[in-house]
């Protein structure tokens, strides 16, 4: 397989030093979540820690959209790419998020553009227009935030806008419940240029509640234009929810419809900024897919399970995960009729597929068909077009 060196999983800075392409075909070849996690040298029993704790920080994967532009309008989540989500405002401004390949900053294959649709000249003070990069708290267990001992953090990213002139923008690091929170700001001095941005040395935060559990521990938000109560002094630490810094830019107040553009996300310990980490294709799956894992959309009669015939028109079965999820996920199928029962001789179209017994490894599913099977007969539950598609989304 060539040279790979994982340490103890926790794969810690420059974890992987593999001949990438072998590494990527073992990791196909393994035959089950034990023998992936082999490979890996990754644990069942939690996430592996990389130097940078954010998941998908060259933006290169969006498992919800596929690239697809997705609209901001409301004061509620909206999936971007993997690990990222948008917030709004409710009847004010809205803007667009969109992972994008073509014509990315050199070294980088994607980046994810956030762009003003409808402006909000005058947020109101509570108005939260944000993008959001979620981390797990298991992966933040070593920075020790919350205690006397906590550890300072670097943060760097790849930055570009539209807009013209020297600019300030903003963001801020919170935790899970928005109740600590530390703004930072950097510039841009002109427009349509890529910017290295470089927050070194943040404090660890001694105070607050920070989880290192598998829920969400930390969000690294980068201020969209949000209202004044919002918005507070850089570079200390507050009980408040901020997003960003006062005085800042407001992509939602631009005149025209400007954007920015963002990629090479890295959140890392330590009181320096570290060049980005790069890993190989297989490890970035298969930390993501801890959650968010979509099966089908690769061949019109793809396999997602086999199991027994319980009576003349139902069958049931076990659906393995290929990688553990953080957590218990919700399971759908996306459009029911697009699955079939197959025992190689008679396919049925599914009326009905639901999902029970849901673990963090594998769940059963329960199809119902039209057509007559014998009971206990050994079934295929198959698709019958290539768009059928089944969601374990386990999400932060």
């Amino acid at each position: 397989m060539g040279l790979l060196v994982v340490k103890n999983a926790v794969t810690s800075q420059r974890a992987v030093t593999a001949e990438s392409s072998a590494f990527g075909a073992t990791l196909l070849e393994a035959t089950s979540q034990a023998a992936a996690q082999a490979v890996l040298g990754v644990s069942g029993g939690g996430s592996s820690v990389a130097f940078n704790r954010f998941a998908n920080g060259a933006l290169r994967f969006d498992q919800t959209n596929l690239g697809v532009s997705i609209t901001v309008n409301n004061a509620a989540t909206f999936q971007s790419a993997d690990c990222v989500i948008g917030f709004g405002a409710i009847s004010a401004g809205t803007y667009t998020m969109q992972q994008i390949i073509a014509s990315p900053p050199p070294g980088y294959s994607a980046f994810l553009r956030v762009a003003r649709v409808t402006r909000d000249a005058t947020p109101a003070a509570g108005s939260g227009y944000q993008c959001i990069f979620l981390l797990e708290g298991a992966d933040l267990y070593d920075f020790r935030w919350g205690t006397a001992d906590a550890k300072p953090i670097s943060i760097s990213f790849l930055f570009r806008t539209s807009m013209a002139g020297t600019l300030t923008w903003s963001g801020s690091i919170r935790n899970d419940t928005g109740l600590r929170s530390y703004p930072f700001t950097w510039q841009t001095t002109a427009a349509n240029t890529w910017t290295t941005v470089e927050i070194p040395n943040i404090p660890g935060d001694i105070a607050g509640t920070w989880l290192i559990t598998q829920a969400r521990g930390m969000m690294l938000t980068i201020d969209v234009g949000s209202g004044a109560t919002l918005r507070g002094a850089a570079g200390v630490w507050s009980a408040l929810n901020l997003l960003g810094v006062t005085g800042a830019e407001r992509l939602i107040s631009s005149a025209a419809a400007d954007s920015f553009d963002v990629t090479g996300v890295q959140l890392a310990p330590g009181t320096t900024v570290a060049p980005f980490e790069v890993v190989s294709t297989a490890v970035n799956i298969f930390r993501l897919k801890r959650y968010l894992e979509i099966m089908g959309g690769n061949d019109a009669n793809e396999l997602f399970g086999n199991g027994p015939a319980t009576a003349t028109t139902t069958a049931i079965g076990i659906l393995p995960f290929l990688v553990e999820k953080r957590g218990a996920p919700t399971i759908t199928a996306n459009i029911v009729n697009r699955f079939t029962l197959d025992n190689g001789a008679t396919t049925s179209a599914c009326t009905a597929l639901t999902f029970d017994r849901i673990g963090l490894t594998a769940c059963r599913w329960n199809a119902t068909a039209g057509a007559v099977f014998a009971a206990s007969q050994a079934m295929l539950l198959r698709s019958n077009i290539v768009t059928a598609r089944i969601t374990i989304d386990a999400r932060l």
